[in-house]
């Protein structure tokens, strides 16, 4: 079931990107601060752990004109670790490949967005982190806004990544690490 999940996904970014490529569009470079963030495995009725602040850099090859604009995108978030982790050299990251859907609000030289993302993300950690283990991705999505002044951009995105630590065939962790994102770039 897990392999069909990932092919139908696959076959998504596939479309996605040949006709991204294929059509007139631009390039957008980011960088993103995550501003907060929290571990929850599935199984938690907590909270979760929170995560420290951190960085990212993000590019989207965009497509598409008037109000419907779609793409490719692809993110590295920069080593982040917990106060709960007890090692500050335990870090990990995610590096998430998606497909982009925006919607222009408005046409102008102010242009106001809803943006969507959906897609696959690789989850990787340090050696500390992992002690052995192995980090595997899973879904990615996020939710947010933008607003393009020329070749600014500036977003505000709800992201969700998911993944799984296991260790000698045990699961000690399946579930998702959510942050509030802010980007800013250029459009080319």
């Amino acid at each position: 079931m897990k392999k069909f999940k990932l092919l139908g996904l696959v076959a998504i970014l596939a479309i996605f990107m040949s006709t991204a490529l294929y059509a007139q569009g631009g390039l957008i470079l980011k960088a993103e601060y995550d501003v907060s963030g929290n571990l929850k495995d599935k199984d938690d009725s907590g909270d979760g752990t929170d995560t420290k602040a951190g960085f990212g850099v993000a590019a989207e090859f965009m497509a598409g004109e008037g109000q419907f604009v779609y793409g490719i995108g692809g993110a590295y978030l920069f080593p982040r670790g917990s106060d709960d982790f007890g090692d500050d050299n335990a870090t990990f990251s995610f590096i998430p490949v998606y497909g982009v859907v925006k919607f222009n609000l408005m046409q102008g030289n102010l242009v106001p967005q809803v943006i969507g993302h959906i897609g696959y993300d690789f989850w990787t950690g340090s050696d500390e982190l992992k002690g052995g283990g192995e980090l595997t991705g899973g879904l990615y999505w996020a939710a947010g806004a933008g607003l393009e002044f020329g070749q600014l951009v500036v977003t505000g995105m709800y992201k969700v990544f998911s993944g799984k630590f296991e260790n000698s065939g045990i699961t000690f962790f399946d579930g998702t690490y959510t942050t509030i994102t802010l980007g800013a770039g250029f459009a080319f």
